[in-house]
């Protein structure tokens, strides 16, 4: 796994902020789940392509049985992100549970 290099920008949204900073310092322990909806949630960190900043943002996680789905909405507006995180998808490893 490749990691973005550039400088850190906080989001905008203090709830997002707040969500990925618990995620983190917990390793994933708390913080997991989209607004406390149950719905599980992994934090992606994508590059701004003018501005070259890392953002962090919670997005809800679909497993399937050979895939990883990433439901996202306001911060994915071209395609380019868009290409990027399929990249990211189809690279990541699924976990398999029974």
């Amino acid at each position: 796994m490749t990691t973005l290099q550039g400088e850190y920008a906080p989001s905008p949204w203090q709830w997002v902020r707040d969500q990925v900073a618990e995620y983190e310092a917990s390793g994933g322990a708390r913080a997991n789940t989209l607004m406390d909806t149950g719905l599980p949630i992994i934090v992606v960190t994508t590059r701004g392509a003018k501005s070259g900043k890392r953002r962090k943002n919670p997005v809800m996680k679909v497993a399937g049985r050979n895939t990883v789905a990433m439901i996202v909405s306001c911060f994915m507006t071209t395609l380019r992100r868009l290409e990027t995180v399929e990249r990211w998808v189809s690279s990541a490893p699924v976990s398999r549970s029974r």
